[in-house]
């Protein structure tokens, strides 16, 4: 937007030379989040070298010596996909519209540490001397949308980002439907479990309050995409099929801006394959 291209009124606004009028730009934006609900296990976690400073010690004496420990697992050992079931007709109809068949509703994440409302990692775990352990979910294919724009025609000021999460109504019934499908999964680790749910709370159990702690908890996956959307000319979208910028001569967009749709997964493999496709494009010659 701060080179001319982009929304013509936001432009104006600031008083910035319209190169390209191209409402799109910034529009579509689309993200995973993530929440999770917590429990204290039976099982060493990330917990225990935060309430003992010597198994951390030991655990990073561990890793520098044979890159071996607890050191050497910073994420997930697995994660796990799934087709939501017991969803509305509505919220179905809604989600087919805009994937395919095969794509997964659901990702869960197991994490080993206790995520809490995930707004500072390193102070959620409560280091009461309990090992804490955190199920985590991202929805896979929301079908809420944000956007990204300017906030001044100074590249130092930060953008407005609004990725307005949980702003359609599938995506809210799908979110309660995780957090009571995460409870189901706890029930098959009782053995492993110290009394009841931590959080949110064997408490909170209505879906105004369950929806009130996703909100409260929910963070970026973070895999936002979809503000230069690929597509064809007058659609909306800013690039076509080559990631070449409507309008404009030699610009090109090869990110995960130009994603038209967010893949219900991980999207770094998928940021590579875009790329090469278009550098091919461009090394061999087809770039005008």
């Amino acid at each position: 937007m701060l080179s001319g291209i982009g929304p013509a009124a936001t432009l104006a606004k600031y008083s910035i030379p319209l190169r390209v009028d191209l409402p799109g730009v910034g529009a579509n934006m689309q993200d995973h989040f993530w929440f999770s609900s917590q429990y204290r296990v039976l099982v060493p976690t990330a917990s225990a070298g935060i309430n003992d400073a010597s198994n951390l010690a030991v655990s990073r004496q561990l890793y520098e010596d044979s890159a071996s420990g607890p050191l050497t697992i910073p994420a997930p050992g697995f994660l796990a996909w799934e087709k939501a079931k017991n969803v509305s007709p509505a919220s179905r109809q809604a989600i087919d519209e805009e994937t395919t068949a095969d794509w997964p509703d659901l990702e869960h994440i197991p994490i080993a540490a206790a995520l809490g409302y995930q707004r500072n990692y390193q102070k959620e775990d409560p280091m009461d001397g309990y090992n804490y352990a955190s199920l985590g979910t991202i929805l896979a294919a929301p079908l809420s949308r944000g956007s990204v724009s300017i906030s001044s025609a100074s590249a130092s000021d930060p953008p407005p980002i609004d990725p307005n999460y949980l702003s359609h109504p599938a995506d809210i019934e799908l979110a309660i439907l995780s957090l009571r499908r995460q409870r189901d999964f706890w029930i098959q680790m009782k053995d492993i479990t110290v009394g009841d749910e931590y959080l949110p709370g064997s408490n909170v159990t209505s879906d105004a309050d369950i929806l009130a702690f996703i909100k409260k908890a929910l963070a970026p996956a973070p895999h936002a995409c979809g503000t230069c959307r690929m597509g064809k000319k007058g659609s909306g979208s800013v690039v076509d099929g080559k990631g070449r910028v409507f309008g404009v001569k030699g610009l090109r967009v090869v990110d995960a801006s130009v994603f038209p749709v967010l893949p219900p997964g991980h999207i770094q493999s998928t940021v590579y394959a875009v790329a090469e496709k278009i550098a091919d494009d461009i090394v061999k010659g087809r770039w005008r």
